[in-house]
């Protein structure tokens, strides 16, 4: 996600998640400094913040339906302003992973014992014609 910021000189720039009528958290925070030319990003469990000149960046690594919620970011050097957020929803796939799994092997087993099938026809036809070839000689 990403958020800009309006910081010239140095202050801190904070993460906020808010879920369904509760109150905003701080998920992480940083501070800036516009000399710092680059700097090295912050890790919070899951969370990894970066801040650029103009904006930050909040990524969520092995996402789960409790990431879920309104993500908004705001900096402050004398006061706090605060920038537009987003809204994630994280939703369980409702296929099961048995289900995907039956729908392989079906296949797998349909095409394994289409060639034993076909095999045992192959092989019968041959002695047949092996036979035949011998009662007429």
């Amino acid at each position: 996600m990403w958020c800009s910021h309006n910081l010239d000189f140095t202050g801190k720039i904070y993460w906020f998640k808010q879920t369904d009528n509760n109150v905003p958290n701080t998920i992480v925070h940083m501070l800036y400094n516009k000399r710092i030319i680059k700097t090295k990003p912050k890790y919070h469990n899951d969370l990894i913040m970066n801040i650029f000149k103009k904006n930050t960046s909040l990524t969520i690594n092995h996402v789960t339906t409790s990431d879920s919620g309104f993500y908004f970011c705001g900096a402050t050097f004398f006061y706090l302003k605060f920038s537009n957020g987003t809204r994630l929803e994280i939703q369980v796939n409702e296929k099961s992973t048995e289900e995907e799994c039956s729908g392989g092997i079906f296949f797998k087993l349909t095409l394994l014992f289409g060639c034993i099938i076909f095999t045992i026809l192959l092989i019968w036809g041959i002695i047949m014609k092996h036979k035949q070839l011998k009662n007429n000689k």
